[in-house]
C-alpha cells in the first residue's frame, strides 16, 4: 500500500500542475479577459487545403463540422468566398485559428463573416481578415451581417474569446457585435474600420465595434484600431469594461469611444 503522505503529495502536485496550465495565456502576448482560455492547446491539428466555402480541407468543415480541442492551420493563402456565415456552436468550442501560418500574404474572408453563438467558448482567433462588402445584391437590408458576430443568452453563456490580429472591415452592421451574455472575451492588435454605409435597412449606417446586452459582459478591448467608422468606436455597455492603448480616428457624426448604461468598471 502506497503511504498516505506519498499519495497527499502526488495529490498536491497534480492540483499544482493543473491550476498552472489553467492560469497560462492563450499564447505569449494575450492579455486581458479571457485571455487565460487553452484555445484548441493540445488538441488535433487541422489543415485547411483549399479555399472553397465547404467541404472536408475548408475553413467552414474545420470550424463548423470538426469538434473537439483542435489547431486549425493553412496550406493555403487568398481569398474565400464564403455563401453564409460560418456559424460556431458549443460543440466546436476548444478552437485556435492560426491565420499567421497561411502563406502569402494569408487568409481574407469575403461576402460574409464569423458567429460565435449556443454556448460556444474557449475560441483564439488569430491573423484573418474578415471583410463581408456590400457586392452580393442579396445582402440589401442585410442589417444583421458583421464581420465577427459573438451572441449568448442566458441559456448559452459564449465566453473564454481571444481575437488577435484581425482586420474587421466592410461590415453593412458592426464590423465587430458582441451582443447578450458574452463573458471573458479580449480584441487586441486588431482593425475595426470602414464600416459599409449602404445596404442597412436604417440607411448609412458604418459601425466599429458594439458590447453590449447584458449586464455581465466582460470584455478587454487594447491596441487596436478604429478608423472611419461613423459611430460606435466602440460602444461599450456591461459590466467590466477594460479599454486601453487603442486609437480612434477619423469618426463620424456618432463620435469616439462611447461607454453607455451599464458599465460598472471601465
Amino acid at each position: 500500500m502506497i503511504p498516505w503522505h506519498v499519495c497527499t503529495w502526488a495529490l498536491l502536485f497534480i492540483l499544482t500542475v493543473i491550476r498552472v496550465a489553467c492560469g497560462l495565456p492563450a499564447f505569449p502576448g494575450a492579455e486581458g479577459y479571457g485571455s487565460d482560455t487553452p484555445g484548441g492547446r493540445g488538441g488535433r491539428v487541422i489543415a485547411v487545403t483549399h479555399l472553397r466555402d465547404a467541404g472536408p480541407g475548408s475553413l467552414r468543415h474545420a470550424l463548423e463540422v470538426e469538434t473537439g480541442p483542435r489547431i486549425v492551420v493553412f496550406r493555403v493563402g487568398g481569398t474565400i468566398a464564403l455563401t453564409r456565415p460560418i456559424r460556431l456552436r458549443e460543440p466546436n468550442s476548444w478552437l485556435t485559428v492560426a491565420g499567421q501560418t497561411a502563406p502569402g500574404d494569408g487568409i481574407q474572408v469575403r461576402n460574409y463573416g464569423l458567429m460565435m453563438s449556443d454556448g460556444a467558448h474557449d475560441i483564439v482567433l488569430r491573423y484573418l481578415r474578415l471583410r463581408p462588402g456590400t457586392a452580393d445584391p442579396a445582402k440589401i437590408g442585410g442589417a444583421g451581417i458583421d464581420a465577427l458576430t459573438l451572441w449568448g443568452n442566458d441559456g448559452s453563456r459564449v465566453h473564454h474569446v481571444v481575437v488577435d490580429h484581425l482586420s474587421m472591415t466592410w461590415a453593412i452592421d458592426e464590423n465587430a457585435n458582441h451582443w447578450g451574455w458574452v463573458t471573458d472575451v479580449t480584441y487586441q492588435w486588431s482593425l475595426f474600420a470602414e464600416g459599409a454605409t449602404t445596404h442597412h435597412p436604417e440607411g448609412p449606417h458604418s459601425m466599429g465595434l458594439l458590447v453590449g446586452g447584458d449586464a455581465r459582459n466582460t470584455v478587454s478591448v487594447h491596441h487596436s484600431v478604429f478608423a472611419h467608422n461613423h459611430n460606435r468606436n466602440p460602444l461599450l455597455r456591461g459590466h467590466r469594461a477594460d479599454f486601453r492603448n487603442n486609437l480612434v480616428y477619423n469618426w463620424g457624426t456618432g463620435g469616439s469611444a462611447q461607454f453607455a448604461e451599464g458599465i460598472g468598471r471601465v
